[in-house]
């Protein structure tokens, strides 16, 4: 069937009508208020594609490289732009809205949207990926039909399906009756960014597409799930509209009285509120849904399920704990993630945690069994733990290995994942040098001097393995090598865990070197709060993790000189739009550059289902964009800046005895040292597994290919070895699938709990009461300095990270990826991290004051709020908060 009515029992057919045709159908069906339409469906599509000699290029983006699928894209775009339009088809479009116009009684205007296969499922929306016509014409139509066919070709949809693993591009159009809307917006049923059980509405005046394109800071409405008449209401900035007139869709101004005046009425938003609850009943989980009012009554528009990672479909039952917690040793009761977390933030899929879990616990390992802290024979419990799909450290068992090794001390345990201890215990002492400890002292000496003496080549080792990764697994070897030959490149073993392993040792000279310095810096210099220490240890020249916000600051300088795209960065238009406007200009090589030397980083890097900036280079535009804000400071200007604070600290030293001045200078140079190298090795580490990226994407792809799993995000929720099994055809989909679902269920209603940073014992979750906050957050100063400023909480810098010069940036967890927003912050507040995590040490180079370990802080605190960070004690305190009118 070429045309079907959405009234029709064939529309409900994905296959035939797309992902939004078919949900329509279903919500037309369930006596919904759903405009009237028609979907031209795939059969058509596929018809116009044989009928212009295009089906064979669309056959050959299935196995091409992703460079190639671009330039076959646009081959396809121009032959539907330049193909002839059936016949038989434009008979039945035009059958249909005649039957529509007499069903409604008037000649309407038409919304022509796209209607993928693959759009609006569970694990991908597609949102915002193909193109929209508002206020189409019934002798327009063919000519919408085909520019919505078009948009399924083009770059930005094409590395979209590439990021989710598919390459399913056929496209049914949905045609429907235009609603010509006096506000609209959408509806989430679950709050899409924390994932509380609550209702929020976005609205604005006019069409939707100014709310759902971010174009304005609409109202918001948080509605009670259970009680939708009580409503909190906060007002936007509506400074423009959507509307459809004479020349089209065009953006208006609001009546300066109206723009910060709410939208919509309390009945009209506890209206929406139980619209949307009727349709999340139907499918079985949130959704957010676009509405529409016109005069009094109120339309549904598209509906799909949330595909954010808080959203899940049912609250976990109230003494379920998930399968995978580790089973916690008597003997090792304390775990904590104050650290671990800034690696692997947040829920953890099962095929992550078996990779990079294994990692990180093999380097520990090694470097204990090395210095003697532990026997290989010991049935000691693993360094890491895993709790509700968070990694753990044990804590227990590195104080334990701390203590009973001479010349380590506890303290530094304490400091990094617990926080200041309240007594200080020596490195050495009298007893070390005793003969029944004496032979350990000097077994870790001798180790620690042996690891400190060949760091530099191991470094230079694994770097030149990073090279030779990224020039052998090119797109063409990954697709021409064998499934076991894949599968070997990610199996643990000793090349794999290599970096790591350097890593741990780089980590460990690096700590032991500052804990040394704020020590003597205290008791000769009075630095009680490591303020001088911290100053002494910045302007580190040619610091990994700054380097990438330095290219990007070349870029934008150079984007700045083009008044096209300077004012492009400068406007409301999406991030994916910036991006495809700067692939077709000559600066598009300098972007190029950047993703071949940083691609490989990204936000929750080490979470293999995660793109980095290579696969969404859209992410990196987003940092970008902050550096084009009025008043923006540029990561030169603040180096320097830190250049002169590290010279000034340096003076402070002249008071100092001269063996005393060169003892602290050594200690200086070797903290800088491994600071440096600890950073160094973090983009190495980062490399390999970008490698396992790679592979992993790979395997992923064959696996949807042979239809051994569903959905591309499955296959991380298998561990390696079942992962081989399911590829080898040793274990059946079947009961893959049924192990995948429940291992995806545990992580839904993890992503839903919020733990502690320290677990004790038996893990648990944490209770409501006690995340509700006071005035004042503790957390650990890692940045010295106070600042008091208007806080700015962004919880995912990958999209919309949006950041005023001087604001105090407050976030869940940082890593290279948000490293770009700090020059523009006057001060930083961190749910994760210790004293020398990423954040910290990026933090202290950029001179801003910094509080990291402040649970909680992205939900007690509010973008708009006024609070005071203390980098030295470190304290929180929010002295104003934002006005929620009720």
């Amino acid at each position: 069937m070429k045309v079907v009515d959405l009234r029709s029992r064939e529309a409900r057919s994905r296959t035939l009508c797309g992902g939004k045709g078919a949900e329509l159908a279903a919500l037309i069906d369930a006596a919904m208020p759903v405009p009237e339409g028609f979907v031209v469906t795939t059969a058509a599509f596929t018809e116009f594609l044989e009928h212009n000699g295009l089906q064979s290029a669309c056959s050959e983006l299935h196995d091409a490289d992703l460079p190639q699928r671009v330039e076959l894209g646009e081959r396809i775009r121009q032959g539907i732009s330049a193909g002839d339009f059936p016949r038989s088809i434009d008979e039945q479009i035009q059958r249909t809205l005649v039957e529509i116009e007499e069903r409604v009684g008037r000649r309407p205007l038409w919304a022509v949207r796209s209607s993928a296969i693959a759009e609006d499922t569970d694990s991908a929306s597609f949102a915002g990926q193909y193109d929209t016509s508002l206020g189409v014409a019934a002798s327009q139509i063919t000519e919408a039909v085909r520019h919505s066919w078009r948009s399924s070709f083009s770059e930005r949809a094409i590395r979209y399906r590439a990021l989710q693993g598919t390459h399913e591009n056929r496209m049914a159009v949905l045609v429907q009756v235009l609603v010509h809307a006096e506000t609209a917006g959408v509806c989430f049923t679950i709050d899409p960014l924390t994932g509380e059980p609550r209702i929020v509405i976005n609205a604005n005046y006019g069409f939707g597409e100014s709310v759902v394109g971010g174009q304005v800071t609409p109202d918001t409405f948080i509605l009670d799930r259970l009680d939708t008449k009580s409503i909190l209401e906060i007002a936007g900035h509506k400074q423009t509209q959507t509307i459809v007139g004479a020349n089209g869709v065009e953006a208006i101004e609001v009546s300066a009285d109206k723009q910060d005046s709410l939208c919509l009425s309390p009945a009209e938003a506890t209206e929406i509120a139980r619209l949307a609850l009727s349709v999340e009943k139907l499918h079985g989980g949130p959704v957010d849904v676009e509405w529409a009012y016109q005069g009094a009554q109120l339309f549904l528009l598209q509906a799909r399920s949330i595909t954010s990672e808080r959203a899940s479909s049912s609250p976990p039952p109230k003494d379920w704990i998930p399968a995978s917690n580790t089973q916690i040793d008597p003997k090792y009761p304390l775990y904590s993630n104050g650290n671990i977390s800034e690696v692997l933030p947040g829920c953890v899929t099962p095929l992550s945690w078996d990779h990079t879990g294994q990692l990180i616990e093999h380097a520990f390992q090694t470097q204990l069994e090395a210095l003697g802290a532990i026997d290989p024979s010991d049935e000691a419990p693993s360094v890491l733990g895993f709790f509700y799909h968070r990694p753990y450290i044990n804590v227990s068992l590195l104080l334990e290995a701390a203590t009973r090794t001479p010349g380590m001390t506890p303290d530094t345990v304490h400091e990094e994942l617990i926080g200041k201890p309240e007594s200080r215990t020596p490195a050495l002492r009298a007893a070390d040098f005793l003969p029944h400890r004496f032979g350990r002292l000097w077994r870790v000496l001798r180790v620690v001097l042996v690891h400190a003496r060949t760091l530099s080549s191991r470094i230079e080792a694994c770097r030149h393995s990073a090279e030779s990764d990224e020039t052998r697994v090119s797109d063409a070897w990954l697709t021409s090598a064998s499934d076991e030959l894949l599968l070997e490149q990610v199996r643990m073993n000793a090349d794999l865990a290599a970096p790591s392993v350097v890593h741990v040792w780089a980590s460990t000279l690096a700590s032991v070197a500052f804990t040394q310095l704020r020590r003597f810096t205290a008791r000769w210099l009075g630095d009680e709060d490591g303020a001088l220490a911290s100053e002494l240890v910045t302007g580190i020249e040619h610091l990994p993790s700054i380097a990438p916000a330095l290219a990007l600051q070349g870029l934008c300088e150079k984007i700045a000189r083009s008044e096209d795209l300077a004012m492009l960065f400068r406007s409301d238009a999406d991030d994916t739009a910036i991006l495809e406007a700067l692939r077709s200009d000559p600066l598009n090589q300098e972007l190029e550059d950047f993703l071949s030397r940083y691609g490989h980083r990204g936000v929750s890097e080490a979470e293999l289902q995660r793109s980095c900036w290579r696969e969404d280079p859209a992410q990196v535009v987003s940092l970008m964009r902050n550096n084009f804000r009025p008043g923006a400071a540029t990561p030169i200007d603040v180096f320097a800046r830190q250049r002169r604070a590290h010279e000034a600290a340096m003076g402070k030293l002249d008071v100092l005895s001269a063996w005393r001045r060169f003892w602290l200078r050594a200690l200086i140079r070797r903290a800088r040292s491994g600071l440096l190298n600890r950073e160094t090795m973090k983009d190495l580490v980062i490399r390999r597994l970008d490698r396992s990226r790679r592979v992993y994407r790979e395997l992923n792809r064959r696996l949807v290919a042979r239809h051994l799993i569903v959905s591309p995000d499955d296959m991380f929720f298998l561990r390696w070895s079942e992962l081989r099994d399911l590829v080898a055809g040793t274990w059946s989909a079947r009961e893959a699938a049924e192990l995948m679902e429940e291992r995806q269920r545990d992580y839904r209603w993890s992503r839903q709990v919020d733990v502690p940073k320290l677990q004790r014992g038996t893990p648990r979750v944490l209770d409501p009461e006690e995340l509700k906050y006071d005035l004042e957050l503790a957390g650990m100063g890692v940045s010295p300095g106070r600042i008091t400023g208007t806080a700015r909480v962004v919880t995912d810098p990958r999209h919309g990270a949006y950041i005023e010069p001087g604001e105090i940036l407050v976030a869940p967890v940082t890593d290279v990826a948000w490293t770009p927003l700090f020059a523009q912050a006057g001060g930083l507040v961190v749910e994760v991290g210790g004293l020398l995590s990423h954040g910290s040490i990026v933090a202290r180079e950029y001179g801003v004051p910094t509080v990291v370990g402040v649970a909680g802080a992205t939900r007690s605190i509010r973008t708009g709020d006024r609070i005071s960070v203390d980098g030295s004690s470190g304290r929180v305190r929010k002295l104003e908060v934002v006005e929620i009118r009720r």
